[in-house]
């Protein structure tokens, strides 16, 4: 007894120095998971733009009928965040923007799961002629889609 007791203790030191020379401070293990969390720090309350990662848009819509458009992707990296709004405008007349905004309501303890988008957007409004769909997204780089207008 007196020599596994010294034994299990070596043992335990040993493994516990295995495990921190193999790891890299700050580093996170790789999930495997296709999902691409917001790459920044997001302050409680304040909105931010939504990751969307695919967008559902037909390239035609009759005049007089609203476009429905799919977005999915991510709002955040744990269950403190939420979709706020979409936001939809004309900032001229060949031009429909989409904004999705998501906010981060930040305390003590959040749940681990990734916030997703999947969200239709009915748009009613709609320029007369052909028009650009620009979604915009929290990398910076907006995705734009030309839509043609029947008459």
């Amino acid at each position: 007894m007196r020599f596994l007791v010294p034994c299990l203790a070596l043992l335990l030191l040993a493994c516990a120095g295995n495990r921190e020379a193999n790891e890299t401070p700050g580093a996170q293990a790789d999930t495997g998971s296709a999902v691409t969390p917001p790459p920044r720090e997001i302050a409680a309350g304040v909105p931010y733009l939504v990751q969307v990662e695919e967008v559902e848009c037909p390239h035609t819509v009759a005049f007089g009928n609203p476009l429905t458009v799919r977005l999915r992707g991510v709002v955040g990296n744990n269950g403190c965040h939420h979709l706020q709004e979409i936001k939809v405008t004309r900032p001229d007349a060949e031009t429909v923007v989409v904004e999705p905004y998501g906010v981060f309501e930040g305390g003590p303890m959040c749940t681990q799961n990734i916030v997703m988008l999947d969200e239709a957007v009915e748009i009613a409004e709609l320029p007369e002629s052909d028009f650009t769909l620009r979604i915009l997204r929290g990398n910076g780089e907006p995705l734009e889609f030309p839509v043609t207008v029947e008459r």
